[in-house]
């Protein structure tokens, strides 16, 4: 069991260190915030599109706070609150 934790661990800090790298030499972010990292990855995912209208999503917009945000929507079937 430890060994598996260990090895998560180490997965993840080296996704870590490859997004920051790729976001300071492409997007020229000095001191990508986890928030900046969190950003790039779903960007990548949803195909710099956005997720409820379908409408690109730039790499300009991508880092700016006023114009992309993180919706942490949790679905009903995992709540059963559908308030």
């Amino acid at each position: 069991l430890f060994r598996s934790i260990e090895r998560l661990i180490d997965e993840r800090t080296t996704a870590k260190q490859r997004v920051n790298a790729l976001l300071k030499e492409e997007f020229k972010l000095n001191d990508p915030r986890a928030l900046d990292r969190e950003k790039y990855t779903l960007w990548s995912e949803q195909n710099h599109q956005c997720a409820y209208s379908g409408l690109p999503i730039s790499a300009s917009m991508l880092f700016d706070d006023n114009a992309t945000q993180i919706d942490h929507a949790i679905p009903f079937s995992r709540t059963l609150d559908d308030t």
